[in-house]
């Protein structure tokens, strides 16, 4: 039996064993090649919902330098989207994404999730603001705290924010700002 057929434009393998093998009549134990080399290089399985690019937009490219890992189809879109309004994937696009074969994976600095999409430094927007956020914040102890101790006016000229921050902060603990008030 051929280990390799075509499959809507992309190489497939006879790999019947594989978790994420077709179950259809026609394609019973096959998967993409390019998929199967990417999580051979990353030490673990694909998400259903990670999509596999081809950094020089060849098909049958598997070359696992050529191969990065998008955390989703939308950012697979905005990838296309972008190369067909002129970026350049290959100069460009490598250097801001991780390529997983034969270097190290980075880490977002704030969580230390892999970076799989191009937010730099960063796993998401989320870590990238919390990177650059003026001053550190308390726990939600030591915040609770010092709000009841002092008040919110207080706190904020404290770290050096407003008091509507301070109040935002508490929000971002799940707790209501209104049933936090200083200590008479």
């Amino acid at each position: 039996m051929n280990k390799q057929r075509m499959l809507n434009g992309y190489i497939a393998i006879y790999k019947p064993e594989h978790p994420s093998a077709y179950t259809t009549d026609n394609w019973l134990g096959w998967i993409y090649e390019h998929r199967y080399i990417i999580e051979q290089s990353l030490g673990r399985p694909l998400s259903e919902d990670e999509v596999v690019h081809h950094l020089d937009c060849d098909k049958t490219n598997n070359n696992p330098e050529n191969l990065i890992v998008l955390a989703n189809k939308a950012s697979h879109i905005r990838l296309h989207h972008w190369i067909d309004a002129g970026g350049n994937v290959v100069d460009t696009y490598t250097k801001k994404l991780t390529t997983y074969y034969g270097r190290a994976k980075p880490l977002c600095k704030i969580c230390f999730i892999e970076v799989t999409e191009h937010f730099g430094e960063y796993c998401s927007n989320t870590c990238r603001a919390k990177d650059n956020r003026r001053t550190d914040r308390p726990s939600q102890e030591q915040l609770i705290t010092l709000i009841k101790s002092i008040g919110y006016l207080q706190v904020g000229k404290m770290y050096n924010v407003s008091d509507n921050s301070i109040r935002k902060w508490v929000k971002s603990f799940g707790l209501n700002p209104k049933d936090i008030k200083k200590e008479q």
